[in-house]
């Protein structure tokens, strides 16, 4: 999908857009798949250049950095994100999201490695990150983190490696979430310079190709960027049509920061959970669903989060545009204040 106006903005905020690919697999079974099941394990390079190429931007360090990826967030079912995982790469996907936290790195490294092996991709067609968790700020957990992550991954380089949050919080001496008496993670002043230095030591050494941050807000990242001597290549938070981040997308843009959006459909079952009226979700917004059925797209097209499982063509989700002024109304849609981002 592309909006004619504010290209850059849309496209960088699209790195990250189809984040709920996987549970959109879930929901819509297999009637909604792209290609049958039999075909998943019909995999050859004949087949995978057949679909659908996504586009990339240039980070400040001149990594290219794919504008659409798969997330994989609450995905730890081995069966149902394997399945996802084949899908979006016969759908053309080669970026690919997770973190310590999401507990499902091994599984992506399993898939990955027999795509890998059986010659239908190269190392470098594919584009990883991860995260480090949020109990492993300090120093010596950091690292361990990092190899581990390397290791259940089965590659020698993680292309993207972001702080998960900006909260540091306490771990074990085997380096496991310590909770209070109430079950909530203890804080850990870890200064966040500390443990950049940390990524900053794997990037010099080729283990990571790009460094960044997840859920800081504008002062943490400008903070981080003024003390790091290798400055943060991106930026990845929460950004939707109900929360579109616009001040803080520009301000990336002027330091030379790319911004990746997660939850670009709006919050998902986050908000769904919390009991959140179903007019806060972005997708399920009257206005996006009164548009949708207008240009005949799903609503996660019109939030521009695009679903590959719900369309009858490759290449039906990536043809089309929206008007200025149609792009006008879903930002004036910005009625949100109480997102996940601190």
């Amino acid at each position: 999908m592309i909006i004619e106006a504010s290209k850059e903005m849309i496209y960088i905020e699209e790195v990250m857009a189809p984040k709920y690919l996987r549970m959109a697999l879930l929901h819509e079974r297999q009637s909604h798949y792209p290609f049958g099941h039999g075909e998943l394990n019909e995999m050859s390079p004949a087949r995978l250049s057949q679909k659908v190429h996504t586009g990339s931007i240039q980070m400040s360090n001149g990594v290219e950095f794919p504008l659409f990826g798969l997330g994989t967030w609450l995905a730890d079912s081995s069966e149902e994100l394997e399945l996802a995982l084949k899908v979006a790469l016969d759908a053309g996907y080669r970026y690919f999201d997770t973190a310590v936290q999401y507990n499902n790195e091994q599984i992506i490294g399993k898939v990955l490695e027999k795509y890998f092996q059986n010659g239908c991709l190269k190392r470098s067609d594919v584009f990883i990150s991860s995260k480090l968790p949020f109990y492993g700020h300090r120093q010596e957990d950091a690292e361990r983190h990092i190899l581990e992550s390397l290791k259940r991954l089965r590659v020698d380089y993680i292309d993207l490696y972001l702080l998960h949050g900006p909260y540091p919080c306490k771990a074990d001496a085997k380096g496991d979430l310590v909770q209070d008496d109430d079950g909530q993670p203890i804080p850990d002043l870890v200064p966040h310079i500390e443990t950049w230095r940390v990524l900053e030591k794997f990037y010099r050494m080729g283990k990571i190709k790009a460094l960044g941050v997840s859920n800081f807000n504008r002062q943490q990242l400008l903070d981080l960027y003024h003390k790091a001597d290798i400055k943060p290549h991106n930026l990845q938070v929460e950004c939707h049509v109900l929360w579109p981040q616009d001040d803080l997308l520009e301000f990336c843009q002027n330091i030379g920061i790319t911004m990746t959006a997660y939850c670009p459909t709006g919050l998902c079952e986050t908000l769904e959970s919390a009991g959140s009226s179903q007019e806060n979700l972005s997708i399920k917004h009257s206005l996006v669903l009164e548009l949708a059925k207008k240009y005949n797209k799903t609503p996660a097209q019109k939030t521009r989060c695009i679903c590959l499982v719900k369309s009858k063509r490759g290449n039906d989700c990536l043809t089309w545009i929206l008007s200025t002024i149609i792009h006008g109304i879903l930002f004036d849609m910005n009625t949100m204040n109480n997102g996940y981002t601190p």
